[in-house]
């Protein structure tokens, strides 16, 4: 989240700010508003008495432990009025952090140049963003030698040095003493944190060069990783690359305006937008880091709706204090940024390692990157409020804690991406196992159920040609039967077809009723076809009682024995007809026999010389065979 930029800022703002919030900007203020700043040491002789030596090659000598400050309530003193004006004050601290205030603040300081030779100098506050800053160099007898006029709210044209800090240069002639005078004043109440130092201009040149190149690095580095994740999401579409590219875009906005390089470089007359852009940034970092870790730690499946509505409501609290900064309340706009930021920072910070305890793979990534970053806020910080020493060195720390956070975040989405990876080629194995398993089990199914439909269809052809009482083919299949045997091209063997009934079989179910009269059906079928044992001869029921034989005789005589055993079998089954002049169930039977020697007859041909011969049987007696051939 943005810390480059708002760190200095919250260092004097964040207990200013919990207290002035409610009182000092509150509807209907008076018109000397109330003020927050600490208490001031007690007053010591002027510092420009005292003047500082110097030998113009000074590396960052800091000045503002050696200078006086004056608060100008009504902001209304001159430069003559202030130089002899009661109430200046020593100022032992490193830097000059006048928190929130509405009154206009002056500082002074004396420089000697001890050498013989003119001295080229840079007095630098360090800072590009103090709102108004006038410079006045006077000389002992209380001429002013040079005037200036900078500020991040007035072009940046009117500054003596194009460079992103607020300076003034100036050459010290031999043993020249000089009073430096500074106006600080805020556009609405809110001062940033500055640090005035003295140096030479060959040094202040190199290290102005060298920050401004370790910057530029930072930068570069973080609009790399910015569009090489754009492109990556570009790919895949995952939401929390979006959500990472977008939070990297808002640090980098914001570094970059607050470091000075959007007022330096591309709208450099256009001071409110400046401070538009760094009011803005900061909160919307503050979100969008918010949002990257909902999405990236799935904080809404992992949390209780609490937890997660309080979230959810800080990152709107941070989008609110980012539309504050594009309206231009800068001030108000830190505050929020300092609450509701530092609030979701510390929230999302302890939720991460919660989750880390827990086990989750993302926090791992997301703990360690955020530890690093705090560590760099501590160590700037810390240096701050002089515990600790790093030569100035404790920006750097935030920055390096921010470029390190970034890149265990990228690592974090990499290996998420992975493991994502990874499951997906896992359950797609396990879906193609399943597929191939499911489609072993459907070839099985379908196997199954092909050979239950075969046999389905066999026993619907078979119901579809077999009588229903006695099992035998019925007058359907004959007609087909016959058809195809008489329709044979160079048929060699003779054909028979033999049609017979059971004699006097009306008067059978008279006297023993229909169901006997079935049985006896079932039987003489059975009887008939346990006869027929070559696989041409076939049994029909042609209705009734009536029942037809196709079978082949190579002679007309082995075709009457055939069917006269037939005959003889039926009376064997000594069924009892009383009825019938036998005494037991008998049947006539009738025979057209044909020799494939001639035109073959048609179906009806051969069924009406076999009906005939039934009916010339009949006429002699009954229960006996007649043979006709054809």
């Amino acid at each position: 989240m943005p810390t480059t930029g708002l760190a200095r800022r919250l260092r004097a703002a964040l207990l200013a700010a919990l207290l002035a919030l409610g009182a000092a900007f509150a509807p209907g203020m008076a018109a000397a508003p109330a003020r927050i700043t600490a208490p001031l040491p007690t007053p010591r002789p002027a510092a420009w008495r005292t003047p500082i030596s110097i030998n113009g090659r000074e590396n960052g000598l800091r000045l503002a432990p050696r200078a006086e400050v004056l608060e100008d309530r009504g902001g209304a003193l001159d430069l003559a009025q202030v130089a002899r004006a009661p109430g200046w004050r020593a100022h032992p601290e490193s830097v000059f952090s006048f928190g929130l205030s509405h009154s206009t603040w002056w500082a002074r300081v004396g420089v000697r140049n001890a050498s013989a030779d003119p001295q080229a100098v840079v007095f630098d506050l360090d800072s590009p963003n103090q709102d108004f800053v006038n410079w006045f160099a006077l000389r002992p007898d209380g001429r002013l030698a040079l005037e200036s006029r900078s500020g991040d709210r007035t072009p940046f044209a009117s500054r003596l040095l194009d460079k992103r800090s607020l300076t003034l240069p100036y050459t010290l002639a031999p043993h020249e003493t000089l009073q430096l005078y500074l106006r600080f004043a805020s556009h609405d109440g809110l001062y940033e944190v500055m640090s005035l130092n003295l140096w030479g201009a060959r040094p202040f040149a190199r290290h102005s060069d060298s920050e401004s190149l370790l910057l530029n690095l930072y930068h570069g580095g973080l609009l790399a990783l910015a569009l090489f994740n754009l492109l990556l999401f570009a790919s895949t579409r995952e939401r929390s690359l979006g959500w990472y590219v977008l939070y990297l875009c808002a640090i980098l906005l914001n570094s970059f305006c607050f470091h000075g390089f959007d007022f330096q470089h591309f709208w450099p007359q256009a001071p409110d937008l400046h401070n538009r852009l760094i009011g803005f940034s900061a909160s919307f970092g503050f979100a969008a880091g918010g949002l990257f870790l909902l999405s990236y730690l799935r904080l809404k499946e992992r949390l209780s709706p609490v937890v997660w509505r309080l979230v959810a409501a800080l990152i709107g609290l941070n989008l609110a204090g980012a539309l504050i900064g594009l309206l231009d309340y800068y001030m108000l706009a830190a505050v929020c940024a300092t609450l509701f930021g530092i609030a979701l920072l510390l929230l999302v910070y302890g939720l991460t390692v919660r989750l880390l305890w827990r086990g989750v793979a993302e926090a791992r990534y997301a703990a360690a990157a955020f530890s690093f970053l705090l560590l760099g806020i501590i160590v700037y910080y810390l240096e701050g409020m002089g515990a600790l020493s790093t030569n100035g060195w404790g920006i750097w720390a935030v920055l390096t804690g921010s470029a390190l956070q970034m890149l265990l975040l990228a690592f974090g989405l990499a290996n998420s991406m992975n493991a994502l990876k990874a499951q997906a080629l896992q359950a797609e194995r396990r879906a193609r196992a399943a597929q191939q398993a499911l489609a072993g089990e459907l070839g099985q199914l379908v196997e199954q159920r092909t050979a239950a439909l075969e046999t389905a269809n066999r026993r619907l052809t078979e119901l579809a040609i077999t009588d229903e009482l006695t099992a035998v083919f019925n007058r359907r299949h004959f007609n087909h039967v016959c058809a195809a045997m008489l329709g044979q091209e160079r048929r060699a063997d003779p054909l028979a077809l033999c049609i017979f009934d059971l004699d006097n079989f009306k008067g059978y179910n008279d006297n023993y009723g229909h169901p006997a009269g079935d049985d006896v059906l079932r039987k003489v079928a059975a009887c008939v076809r346990e006869e027929l044992r070559r696989s041409g001869d076939s049994l029909f029921r042609l209705g009734g009682e009536e029942f037809g034989i196709l079978f082949t005789a190579a002679t007309a005589p082995l075709a009457w024995q055939f069917i006269e055993q037939l005959r003889l079998a039926l009376l064997q089954l000594d069924l009892p007809h009383a009825a019938n002049p036998a005494g037991v169930v008998s049947a006539t039977f009738g025979i057209a026999w044909w020799r494939p020697s001639g035109a073959a007859p048609t179906p009806n041909q051969l069924y009406a010389a076999a009906d005939q011969q039934l009916y010339l049987a009949k006429a002699a007696g009954r229960n006996r065979v007649v043979l006709l051939a054809l």
